[in-house]
């Protein structure tokens, strides 16, 4: 068996996972998804509602698929960044947003493409998959087929938003920002594992302490993120 029905919340810091890529060094605070086996693909329609960053971070409503053993990454989503931050040097530049795909292939190498401007406040789905036991996994926005990379011999974790900014000046956990995302049909695949599956979003947090992003209306396979002041 491929891949276990019930998700494994294990310590994330056992698994440094550049969840995702930025210019400068970062300091993360999100969700990943550790799994008990492996995975050929993850998906999820993501409304992102709002999204005012501080000035040095990004924040991010994603899928991500991620091949710990090997460092190989492939993620797709809606970013927005701070006036004084940036995404993979300007694949989301400062003060912008974009809907984009990325890809990391170990160390310090990442391909991030744009596929044009968030539309706020409207579903769409984000999909990694494979269809053959190889290692080629495309990335697919609101149904289209974009980039792909084959590095990945496995899927063994997931991530979804995340809240990023440099290491030097951490965004702080406060109302100078606000983050609110609806996730709605969280699924799992495994080749001959009976394809497409629910996915309960049980999670554990990154780096940061959770209480920047809360998640909460957990209903079967959807969930809302938010960011209020403490």
């Amino acid at each position: 068996m491929r891949f276990s029905a019930a998700l494994v919340a294990t310590a994330a810091a056992m698994f440094l996972v550049p969840f995702p890529a930025f210019a400068n060094p970062t300091q993360q605070d999100g969700y990943e998804v550790i799994f008990g086996g492996y995975l050929d693909g993850v998906y999820a329609d993501i409304s992102l509602d709002t999204a005012s960053p501080y000035s040095t971070e990004c924040l991010l409503a994603d899928s991500v698929a991620t091949d710990v053993p090997n460092s190989q990454q492939i993620e797709a989503g809606d970013a927005v960044c701070g006036s004084s931050f940036s995404l993979d040097f300007n694949c989301v530049s400062p003060g912008g947003n974009g809907r984009y795909d990325e890809i990391w292939t170990g160390g310090n190498n990442y391909t991030c493409t744009r596929h044009g401007a968030v539309t706020y406040g409207s579903g769409v789905g984000f999909k990694l998959m494979r269809t053959a036991s190889n290692s080629t996994m495309y990335a697919y926005i609101a149904g289209v087929q974009e980039e792909h990379t084959t590095g990945l011999q496995r899927v063994d974790t997931i991530g979804y938003a995340w809240e990023e900014g440099t290491a030097a000046t951490a965004p702080p956990c406060n109302n100078s920002w606000s983050f609110y995302a609806l996730y709605s049909q969280f699924q799992v695949y495994g080749i001959g594992q009976g394809g497409w599956q629910s996915a309960t979003p049980y999670a554990v947090t990154y780096d940061q302490p959770s209480t920047c992003i809360t998640r909460t209306n957990i209903v079967a396979n959807s969930f809302d993120l938010y960011h209020n002041a403490p």
